[in-house]
């Protein structure tokens, strides 16, 4: 079954709940929405995304419905390869030639920390929204922003909020003068107040991950919910409020028709469509300029050997945050030997290209496309009770999810785990190189600068001893390369270091 086989089978429920059918005598406005969109030009070797095609959809769309809005459910400006480069402004430009109406902020754009987030805030040329992230100093909204808006569109009235998760305060870098509030006090304060100045029909726009979405729409107080934060396509419902998500890169868009009767101006229902994103949408001409300007440049920077895989490497997102994969292992092991560490852990979230590579030549930007942030590779000093709940920290999702970020690809040690165990014990067997591990005996553990300041939660940051300083570490894609360019050609291969029992 495919993607789009499995998503509108799964859909049956929804679509007899929401769907309809517009009369001549209702309005319609639609809503074209995509979520976590890292790239201007299309991905997957360039089959499918690219916001010069998203252009040209919502021009298309506007043929039949005048009153559509392209729609952004946050992350954009981080992280990529061209980001570390433009730091996010390729994004800002390439959103701009597309015509993008409405954003809410996602946790990604703290990557380049607030003040350039700042920046690329005053470049938009369209409307960000976001109602739970507030100035410590002052106790007002983050850069002004507003926390909803109200736009008539055909004759109706339709409001829109937006949210960002909590969690960005771990999961970024937004620094300490800025407060993260709950996201359903905020979702319900905006939805009075659209209410009360008459909105028909109010959106929310969210940054959060599916279960936190199912809450929010279980309250009851929007007529619909865009999402993101999930790089999946989905699907739910809570009470009468769906939740929609498109995936991640622009790979499909979904399309969302507003149906009001056109007398009493009352919302009656929805229709909508989920719709690829591929080569049979032409390039809008203004966007793909853009996108040529950027590639150009990065093009000229990058694109150049620095190794060989005799093997293909497995950079998919659902593998790498889920199971042993050949690339995880392999990265963990270059962890663990340019630190001269015993045991390292490389957290599967922070691999993100989502594609396969190889066999062949390996570039430049195929290094960095796999591992964006360039964080640090640290060395801590870490007692095995403490590397044992690391590990837990790390399969601690696995028994309610498929895949999680924090998910640990390791090197020097081996483990076993079952989900169905209570928290804290799912862990049933950890060797390090060979032996058994012992929770008094202290390890020497490579990771990165993120895992080792807290973040995905993992439990690193209180009291332990930096054997290699963040001040004196190289970032992980300048080891990767450096190993590259050693070995020449590499072949890793999965070896059951990692064992799920379930």
């Amino acid at each position: 079954m495919n993607l789009k086989q499995a998503f509108l089978s799964c859909c049956c429920a929804l679509l007899l709940a929401c769907a309809g059918f517009a009369s001549a005598q209702d309005l319609k406005v639609t809503l074209l929405h995509v979520n976590d969109v890292y790239q201007v030009g299309a991905v997957d070797k360039g089959k499918r995304g690219g916001l010069a095609r998203l252009a040209t959809l919502k021009a298309k769309l506007r043929e039949d419905s005048p009153h559509t809005l392209l729609i952004l459910g946050g992350d954009t400006l981080s992280p990529s390869v061209a980001s570390n480069t433009f730091k996010g402004a390729q994004m800002i430009a390439g959103w701009n030639a597309a015509g993008l109406d409405l954003a809410v902020l996602g946790n990604h754009e703290f990557d380049f920390g607030p003040q350039v987030l700042r920046e690329r805030l005053a470049e938009s040329q369209f409307t960000w929204i976001t109602a739970n992230v507030f100035e410590r100093k002052n106790g007002k909204r983050f850069a002004g922003l507003r926390g909803s808006v109200l736009r008539e569109l055909g004759g109706v009235k339709v409001g829109f909020i937006g949210v960002i998760t909590p969690d960005t305060a771990q999961t970024s870098k937004p620094g300490p003068g800025l407060r993260f509030t709950d996201p359903y006090i905020a979702v319900r304060q905006e939805a009075a107040r659209l209410r009360a100045r008459g909105a028909q029909a109010v959106v929310a726009l969210t940054h959060l991950d599916i279960e936190a979405d199912r809450r929010l729409a279980a309250l009851g107080v929007v007529d619909l919910i865009l999402g993101g934060h999930d790089h999946s396509v989905m699907q739910s419902l809570a009470g009468r409020t769906p939740v929609f998500k498109a995936g991640s890169d622009a790979r499909f868009a979904l399309r969302v028709d507003l149906v009001f009767d056109a007398q009493r101006r009352r919302f009656k229902h929805l229709d909508w469509e989920l719709l690829p994103v591929d080569a049979a949408i032409p390039d809008h001409p203004a966007t793909a300029g853009v996108v040529a300007k950027y590639e150009a440049e990065l093009a000229a920077r990058l694109d150049f050997p620095v190794g060989d895989t005799a093997v293909e490497l497995d950079a998919r997102q659902v593998n790498n945050r889920s199971r042993e994969t050949n690339l995880g292992s392999w990265l963990a092991e270059i962890y663990r030997a340019s630190t001269q560490a015993e045991v390292a852990i490389v957290n599967g979230g922070s691999i993100r290209s989502n594609t396969t590579y190889g066999p062949g030549k390996l570039t430049k930007r195929d290094i960095l496309t796999i591992l964006p942030f360039e964080n640090p590779i640290v060395k801590l000093e870490v007692p095995g009770r403490v590397l044992r709940q690391v590990l837990e920290h790390g399969v601690a999702e696995m028994h309610a999810s498929q895949e999680s970020g924090r998910f640990p690809q390791v090197a020097g040690l081996r483990f076993a785990y079952d989900a169905r165990r209570p928290a804290g014990q799912r862990v049933v067997e950890i060797a390090v190189n060979g032996a058994a591990l012992e929770d008094e005996r202290r390890y020497a553990l490579a990771v990165n600068l993120y895992l080792a300041t807290g973040g995905d939660g993992y439990p690193l940051y209180r009291d332990l001893r930096y054997l290699l300083s963040p001040e004196n570490a190289l970032s992980e894609t300048a080891e990767v390369i450096e190993a590259l360019a050693k070995s020449g050609q590499i072949a890793p291969q999965i070896d059951g270091r990692i064992k799920r029992l379930d």
